[in-house]
């Protein structure tokens, strides 16, 4: 894995590209705005070679760091680590970009085989991720927008609402809040507890009257 994170290395620290001890293996690099971009290798050893599946991620290190203080993790985040605000898989960014289905195993390295050709071909998809993903993300608004115009799931309905309200659009996240909470209802107790932790900490810090939470 160490061989394969340096060849990898060499070819992305040049494009500004730092090297993060992200479980697996990643790199982070400072976008517009105060955003931190993230790519995640996720590099797994197995008994033929290493698997890649890297995931893309964009950070607003202010929304990611609310998140974590109102669920009660750690919340003094860097570019190496700490919530991203968005995110998907390079799979699936290829995926929509032109259809590509085996990414992954083009990047998996099968002992024997060639590292450089391999890391070329990420290096090209990493490329293409630069141009039609991350450039996407030049602000807080532009994370916002793209949370409100995709699915969320319950990780990503939290970044939302905190952006919202950041945005000073209280409205706009109190609905948020409910559709979370609609969400979790009928969670495991750990799940739902946590949402009741996030909720309560949410109004706290943004100072939240009660009725306007009916419901939540």
């Amino acid at each position: 894995m160490d061989e394969a994170l340096e060849i990898i290395a060499r070819k992305l620290v040049p494009r500004d590209w730092n090297l993060c001890d992200f479980e697996g293996g990643g790199f982070s690099r400072s976008g517009s705005s105060g955003l931190i971009y993230q790519l995640r290798l996720d590099i797994l050893e197995k008994n033929y070679g290493l698997r890649l599946n890297p995931s893309l991620g964009v950070r607003d290190p202010m929304i990611g760091d609310l998140v974590s203080r109102f669920i009660g993790l750690p919340h003094a985040g860097s570019e190496c680590s700490g919530l991203a605000s968005v995110g998907m898989s390079l799979s699936g960014f290829l995926y929509e970009m032109r259809g590509s289905m085996d990414s992954v195993g083009q990047w998996s390295i099968l002992r024997g085989e060639d590292v450089q050709e391999k890391v070329q071909a990420l290096h090209v998809d990493v490329i293409l991720a630069e141009d039609y993903f991350f450039n996407k993300f030049s602000e807080r608004v532009s994370v916002v927008k793209y949370l409100e115009r995709v699915w969320c799931d319950q990780f990503q309905v939290r970044q939302l609402a905190v952006g919202q309200a950041l945005q000073g659009r209280r409205g706009d996240a109190i609905s948020t809040l409910g559709k979370y909470a609609d969400m979790v209802q009928g969670e495991p107790p750990m799940v739902a507890d946590q949402a009741r932790l996030f909720i309560r900490s949410f109004v706290e810090y943004f100072n939240i009257e009660e009725h306007g939470l009916e419901g939540v």
